[in-house]
């Protein structure tokens, strides 16, 4: 959040450092109602490029075990794990690069595990739990 607000130039090092404002801002915060058009105008996640998916309906994938230092959507209880691939969302803003400023596409999937993949022979062999993962989360089997 910090080099966020550096980046965009609403605050020096100093006044982090201090905790003190040094230089009054020209910009306001919206009121409630700007700042509810805002959220609800927001930001497309799809985005329209032409991106391949590596994977289809019914691949088996395995999340890869990766534990980056960065941001990450993929949880942890399910790297490692196999899953199906239930469904394809389409090509999506990949969050982990976002977080760095890079707006890149990668494609969505809904992932199906079964719960005794997740937490042993004894969950429920009738359960499953689904997550949407993004492509580079997810290594073929």
């Amino acid at each position: 959040l910090e080099t966020l607000l550096l980046d965009a130039d609403l605050v020096s090092e100093s006044e982090l450092v201090s905790g003190k404002a040094v230089k009054a801002s020209d910009k306001r915060a919206p009121t409630a109602a700007e700042a509810e058009a805002i959220i609800a105008a927001g930001d497309p996640a799809r985005l329209n490029v032409d991106k391949q998916p590596q994977f289809s309906v019914g691949d088996k994938v395995r999340v890869a075990n990766n534990h980056p230092l960065t941001h990450t959507r993929a949880p942890r209880y399910v790297r490692g794990r196999l899953g199906i691939i239930n469904r394809l969302h389409g090509v999506h803003v990949f969050p982990d690069q976002n977080a760095l400023g890079n707006r890149v596409g990668e494609p969505l999937y809904s992932v199906g595990f079964e719960a005794s993949e997740l937490w042993g022979n004894t969950a429920s062999h009738r359960d499953a739990v689904y997550i949407d993962l993004w492509e580079p989360y997810l290594e073929a089997v």
